[in-house]
C-alpha cells in the first residue's frame, strides 16, 4: 500500500523495502586507512539500505584481500567514498552512484530530502505548503531514488506529488507553481556520466535553489 502522504501520477508507488541483516561482516580493522573512516565504513556496514550494504561489502573483501591491482583500485575507491559528505554543487548534489557519504544513494538522497524538509519548516523560507513535487529522469537508478525520497518526505507529513514516468526539468518548475508546493525535486545528475546521479531542489517559484 503506499503511503497515505502522497500520490503518484500515472502509477502506483510500491512500500518501502525492509532492511535485513548481514550474517558477517568484513573485517575493516585490515584496511590501511584512517581509524575515524574505518569506523565510518564499519557503521555503513550495518545501518545502510540493504543494496548498499552489500556493495560496500565487496568492495572491503577486495581491499582487504591483498596488495594487487584490484585490491588497490578498492581500496582508493573506499577512501574517495569515505572522504566526506557529498558536496553541495549548482541546485543540489550529484556525483557517482555507490556506497559511502561521498556518493550517491539511499542514505544521501535520503538525508538530503529531510534536510530540504527541514529547511521547509522554518519561519523564514518562502512557503507555508507541505507539498513537494517529485520528477525523476531516465537513469536507471532515478526511478528507485525518487521512491526513497518520497517515502522519506512523506513519512514525515509532506504530501508528495510524484510523478510515474520520467519528465523534463521544465515540467517540474511547473507542477510546482501549479499545485502550490513548498517545493520541487527533479532525481537527475544533468550533463555528469550515465551512472552517475543526483538529487536537485527547486523552491515553491518553481527556481532551482
Amino acid at each position: 500500500m503506499p503511503h497515505p502522504g502522497y500520490w503518484r501520477l500515472g502509477a502506483n508507488v510500491p512500500r518501502e523495502g525492509k532492511i535485513s541483516g548481514v550474517s558477517t561482516l568484513p573485517d575493516t580493522d585490515r584496511l590501511p586507512l584512517p581509524e575515524a573512516m574505518r569506523a565510518e565504513i564499519a557503521a555503513w556496514l550495518t545501518t545502510a539500505p540493504t543494496s548498499e550494504r552489500e556493495a560496500l561489502r565487496a568492495i572491503v573483501d577486495r581491499a582487504a584481500s591483498g596488495t594487487g591491482a584490484e585490491a588497490k583500485a578498492a581500496l582508493a575507491e573506499l577512501e574517495d567514498a569515505f572522504s566526506g559528505p557529498l558536496p553541495i554543487g549548482t541546485g543540489g548534489r550529484r556525483g557517482p552512484c555507490g556506497p559511502g557519504p561521498n556518493r550517491v544513494n539511499e542514505k544521501v538522497m535520503r538525508e538530503t530530502a529531510l534536510g530540504l524538509w527541514a529547511a521547509m519548516q522554518q519561519p523564514e523560507y518562502g512557503s507555508r505548503s507541505n507539498k513537494v513535487a517529485i520528477v525523476f529522469d531516465t537513469r536507471a537508478s532515478s526511478r528507485g531514488f525518487g521512491d526513497v525520497v518520497a517515502h522519506a518526505l512523506a513519512s514525515h507529513g509532506a504530501e508528495i506529488l510524484l510523478v510515474g514516468e520520467p519528465r523534463p526539468t521544465p515540467q517540474l518548475s511547473f507542477l510546482v507553481r501549479h499545485h502550490a508546493c513548498g517545493a520541487g525535486i527533479v532525481i537527475s545528475a544533468s550533463h555528469n556520466p550515465p551512472t552517475d546521479n543526483g538529487i536537485k531542489v527547486y523552491g515553491p517559484d518553481g527556481a532551482q535553489v
